[in-house]
């Protein structure tokens, strides 16, 4: 196992596929996206689902 195992190879710039006409920098941001809306979601709902201190306990 030489350094060629860490040699970068090909163009970072070239498509290298497409689905439903983007590639794959295009599909990670829509994923991300999706999972930045699913989190605030679930925050929104664990924080609606929190019973409201009234100063009694901690």
């Amino acid at each position: 196992m030489g350094t060629s195992l860490f040699e970068a190879y090909g163009d970072c710039a070239k498509v290298v596929w497409q689905f439903l006409t983007l590639s794959m920098p295009q599909w990670l941001v829509i994923i991300f996206a999706g999972n930045l809306v699913a989190l605030a979601i679930i925050i929104v709902a664990q924080s609606a689902k929190l019973p409201k201190s009234r100063g009694h306990g901690l």
